[in-house]
């Protein structure tokens, strides 16, 4: 399945134009997308009640290894 149509399943209010929009800057600034059925989402995540469906990072990260830190925020707090 394609990040298109896993966001489209995700989020089926946002318009098409939108998701490509969003997928054209995260692949052209080279950004990963992590989704709960992905090895590379964090195990210990996983057991969350409120994981978040879609994670993003950006770098060498390796979230299922050892001790880690993370800094978490939004585009636009509030």
């Amino acid at each position: 399945m394609t990040d298109e149509e896993i966001i489209s399943k995700l989020f089926p209010a946002l318009p098409a134009e939108r998701i490509k929009s969003e997928l054209d800057f995260i692949h052209r600034h080279n950004i990963r997308i992590h989704y709960p059925s992905d090895a590379s989402y964090p195990q210990r995540l996983k057991r969350c009640e409120d994981a978040p469906q879609i994670l993003f990072s950006k770098g060498n990260v390796e979230a299922n290894e050892g001790k880690m830190v993370a800094i978490v925020g939004t585009r636009h707090a509030t």
